[in-house]
């Protein structure tokens, strides 16, 4: 039995042997990967199609316009990269790259000719859009896309609409407005206000030197050094963010929110996700559900209201501020190194309250227990279905 096995693999493994080399043998012959000038047939892995049969044609190409300072810019491009940066002149410059892939060289050169951006002067300022001729199915087109990068004057004032396409926008002083969808966005060094509505790719904001106002759907978030409040809405992704110096105003779902060195206040809408803020200047208002809070070192009047979660809130210098919080099935975990001098107010039901140390003034009075500090902030904790722990 061994025997009549090896004699039916071997052949057959000679077969596909031959099979692929004949294949790949063929593909080299028939047709240059690396063919010259602006139009290459694509071949995957021993000659074979990847992804799908075509030939790449491309071009590159500029636009240009003397004047254009103290105008309004609106821009909407899809399917490709562009890089949009401010510099001191008075004009606008483009340069790009349009790449087509078809089923022959003829029709990728046709549609690589007819696809470009047009630029043109609107009642509103001027408008920059991305021009491709209409599909015909007999053209099997894989592929159009059109990147390019562009200079503007950095006073311009930008609206920008985007799909399918990785956008690169910095070195602008007025007020800009990005609308994206699939692929990642980057704002740098804006010296107005930023506004982004984005979907479904990772937004990165550093250096905003006036307010910001986000709404993110399905992807992470980097928010960085933000000189005047930020409004953030976001679902389905992790924000981190840092060095804002005015108010922040969060609504979260579903993903962990990491929040620090706030120059304000604080107010967090959060479900189903996690929050972690430290080193706050205001006070902190939250409400949330179906998720865990830690707070540390928030120097102004703390409010919480949460459910189904546990709560940590840690100060690291005494408390100045009233604490509220309501919590309901979670535990609630204090640690404030003036905890003997300050005034609690702890109400429990289904729930034990733990503390490592006696206070003189802390008396029990079934589930409640309330403690009076003459001229110190009150620290308020009404829990159901959780225990309270108290750590100087």
């Amino acid at each position: 039995m061994p025997n009549s096995i090896k004699s039916t693999r071997c052949p057959n493994s000679v077969f596909w042997l031959a099979l692929v080399v004949g294949a790949s043998t063929w593909a080299l012959s028939g047709s240059n990967p690396n063919e010259t000038g602006n139009q290459i047939r694509l071949s995957g892995l021993f000659g074979w199609p990847k992804m799908g049969p075509g030939i790449v044609h491309e071009r590159t190409f500029s636009v240009a316009q003397e004047t254009f300072s103290e105008a309004a810019l609106r821009i909407r491009h899809t399917h490709g990269d562009i890089s949009i940066h401010g510099w001191d002149q008075p004009g606008l410059e483009l340069q790009g790259k349009i790449r087509v892939r078809s089923k022959n060289a003829e029709i990728s050169k046709t549609i690589a000719e007819d696809t470009g951006v047009a630029l043109k002067e609107t009642r509103d300022g001027w408008a920059l859009e991305t021009v491709r001729p209409k599909t015909r199915r007999s053209w099997k087109q894989r592929e159009n896309s059109v990147a390019y990068e562009l200079w503007v004057p950095t006073a311009l004032l930008l609206t920008i609409d985007t799909e399918h396409s990785n956008v690169l926008l910095e070195s602008m002083t007025g007020a800009q407005s990005v609308n994206g969808q699939h692929g990642n966005l980057e704002l740098r060094s804006i010296g107005g206000r930023a506004e982004v509505r984005h979907e479904h790719g990772k937004v990165t904001l550093d250096t905003i030197g006036s307010a910001a106002a986000v709404t993110k759907r399905h992807g992470d978030l980097s928010i960085r050094d933000i000189q005047g409040f930020l409004d953030l809405n976001q679902e389905h992704g992790a924000a981190t963010v840092t060095q804002v110096l005015g108010e922040v105003t969060v609504v979260k779902r579903h993903g962990p929110l990491n929040l620090s060195q706030v120059g304000g206040s604080v107010a967090l809408d959060q479900e189903h996700s996690t929050a972690d803020i430290q080193s706050v200047e205001g006070g902190l208002h939250s409400r949330r559900r179906h998720g865990r809070l830690k707070a540390h070192d928030i120097q102004g009047e703390i409010h919480i209201d949460s459910e189904h979660g546990g709560v940590n809130l840690t100060y690291s210098r005494p408390i100045v501020a009233p604490v509220t919080i309501q919590s309901e099935h979670g535990p609630v975990r204090l640690r404030v190194p003036n905890l003997d001098s300050v005034g609690m107010d702890i109400d429990l039901e289904h729930g034990g309250l733990k503390a490592n140390r006696t206070w003189p003034y802390l008396s029990q009075q079934g589930f409640r227990t309330h403690a009076e500090a003459s001229g110190s902030p009150m620290v308020r904790v009404s829990n159901r279905h959780g225990s309270v722990t108290l750590e100087p």
